[in-house]
């Protein structure tokens, strides 16, 4: 039974057990996008699926190309880890622009790697890195409904957008193979803690504090121990989790405004 790997900054790595139902399907307020072995080869060089996302927001990814050095940097030192055997199915949660899941697809020229993010902008920058063994989805992580399809489920500096990861796991779970395994890392508590408390003290003067009257907060970051133990109520097993400090620096004001 594979691995769950999360980095304040989580790092996290578990397995999904033989006998997890992958079969069971539970009620969702939204419908998401899968596929299957039939659809693969007609949907290989197929950018955009059928479907819809609900974010409140999108991201420029020819910005976040340039201006994402530290999480390409945090990504790449995962992957290094994860010893492929060339021919697996890997899921990418939040993929991005798709670099470093183009890294991925050159590890396992065998296999499979479906990048999936919820941003149109993002998947417009991945659609370049399309080949053979490569494709992304415009889908909305919390819409996720694969079932039994997947070796390996990475996610590099995303989760923290998820609000629900009961529910993920959950999803993450019945998406894996048997013996399938689980890393990923997001920003957790103490994340950009002093960028944070000002950004808050600002929401709460004038001639701000009116237009944050109904602002939510888009950010899910657990302290170390409140995920451990919602790691250890979902489906996943031989699960380990723990922090990191990840502290970058930045040569000037712009460089971390554009970073932001």
């Amino acid at each position: 039974m594979p691995p769950l790997y999360c980095h304040v900054f989580h790092f996290a790595e578990g397995k999904i057990p033989k006998d997890f139902p992958l079969r069971v399907c539970t009620r969702r307020a939204r419908t998401g996008i899968s596929f299957s072995p039939a659809s693969r080869s007609s949907n290989r060089t197929n950018l955009y699926q059928p479907g819809r996302t609900d974010m409140d927001y999108d991201f420029d990814g020819r910005k976040y190309e340039k201006a994402s050095v530290h999480q390409k940097e945090w990504g790449s030192s995962i992957i290094a880890t994860l010893e492929f055997r060339g021919e697996e199915k890997i899921l990418d949660l939040g993929c991005g622009d798709g670099l470093l899941t183009s890294r991925i697809a050159d590890l396992v020229p065998g296999g499979e790697v479906v990048g999936i993010d919820g941003s149109r902008g993002m998947i417009e920058a991945a659609r370049e890195k399309v080949r053979p063994n490569l494709r992304f989805m415009l889908l909305d992580i919390n819409d996720i409904e694969f079932e039994g399809e997947f070796d390996v489920v990475f996610s590099n500096a995303a989760l923290h957008w998820i609000k629900d990861h009961g529910k993920l796991l959950r999803n993450v779970a019945r998406a894996l193979r048997p013996d399938g395994r689980v890393r990923f890392n997001f920003a957790a508590d103490g994340n950009c803690f002093h960028f944070f408390r000002v950004m808050r003290e600002a929401m709460s003067r004038e001639p701000f504090s009116d237009c944050f009257r109904d602002f939510s907060w888009p950010w899910f970051m657990p302290s170390l121990q409140a995920y451990q133990a919602l790691v250890a109520e979902s489906p996943l097993r031989e699960a380990r989790v723990w922090g990191e400090n990840a502290d970058r620096y930045f040569p000037d004001a712009d460089t971390m405004v554009r970073w932001l």
